[in-house]
């Protein structure tokens, strides 16, 4: 988001192109960012849930 701040980038269109993901992905990033700062940001994974396809071993 400093990018779009700074004026290093002027659209999301722009920023889109300069990091290699979806306009979207930078709306989803800009909201987030506006309605929770940069701690917003941080990668959150999740726990996948576990698969009927686990190996197991007799």
């Amino acid at each position: 988001m400093a990018a779009l701040r700074s004026g290093a980038v002027r659209s999301r269109w722009q920023t889109a192109v300069v990091f290699g993901v979806s306009e979207r992905s930078v709306g989803s990033w800009w909201r987030a960012y506006r309605a929770g700062g940069r701690e917003a940001l941080a990668v959150q994974r999740k726990a996948c849930p576990e698969s009927p396809f686990v190996a197991w071993s007799p």
